[in-house]
């Protein structure tokens, strides 16, 4: 199976009208297109399996949102939110794909994490422009800029292993890059020799613990991100 890099980012139930959602979403999908020229590319599809063309503006945006609505409960409140995606070129086993799951309000469960989230999965054998590190980088860039999430990470498909809503606390996991809201005390943390921290505007914070692209089995690159995940833990960012 083709391994891929993952950029995931979480963020928690708001009250936001489907317009606003709508706006996000385009904004994003924009984003990408101006992070690559092939990722100008990218194409909403239809339940069926149907390719549309590339996204317009907030208009078209909130159509697809309204075609990807997902109606469940919690008890006796029917909730309402949304799950479209985008994929480059074609739909099975696309070079890049993307999920927004969008629109969940909050739910006022305690010990119950249901959030909002943005997956993007890029093949590592795609098109040799998109898998280099300021890709991945300025994906999750744009995705911290538009939906302004909890927290984040970049790394090797499962490596971590995205903590599964509702079956998880939510928690920031350590990853090649991290993204942390500045809800989480980033401030107090001390990296090592080959990792860095940036400031995103007054949003939060990108800890990158190695710079070279993530690659199953590098010793270096495993001790980097322990190094980070340590230092998260020492701060009292993760448990």
């Amino acid at each position: 199976m083709t391994k891929r890099y993952r950029v995931q980012l979480y963020w928690p139930g708001r009250d936001t009208p489907l317009s606003s959602l709508a706006e996000e979403f385009w904004k994003f999908a924009n984003a990408l297109g101006q992070i690559d020229p092939n990722l100008a590319r990218m194409r909403p599809f239809t339940r069926d399996g149907e390719l549309l063309q590339p996204l317009t503006g907030p208009q078209h945006a909130e159509a697809l949102l309204t075609h990807w609505e997902v109606r469940w409960c919690t008890g006796d409140v029917e909730r309402v939110s949304y799950k479209p995606g985008l994929a480059l070129d074609r739909i099975a086993e696309p070079p890049v794909s993307c999920e927004l799951t969008t629109g969940i309000p909050p739910l006022g469960m305690e010990g119950i994490w249901v959030p909002n989230r943005l997956e993007v999965l890029v093949r590592t054998d795609a098109a040799d422009e998109l898998v280099r590190p300021e890709i991945l980088l300025g994906i999750l860039h744009a995705g911290v800029r538009v939906f302004a999430p909890d927290w984040g990470f970049a790394a090797l498909d499962g490596d971590p292993v995205p903590p599964r809503a509702l079956f998880s606390k939510g928690a920031p996991v350590a990853a090649w890059i991290t993204y942390l809201s500045r809800a989480h005390p980033v401030e107090h943390v001390t990296v090592g020799e080959s990792a860095a921290v940036y400031s995103v505007g007054d949003l939060g914070y990108l800890v990158i613990a190695h710079p070279e692209l993530p690659t199953r089995g590098s010793i270096s690159q495993r001790a980097a991100v322990k190094s980070v995940a340590d230092a998260l833990r020492a701060a009292g960012v993760t448990h």
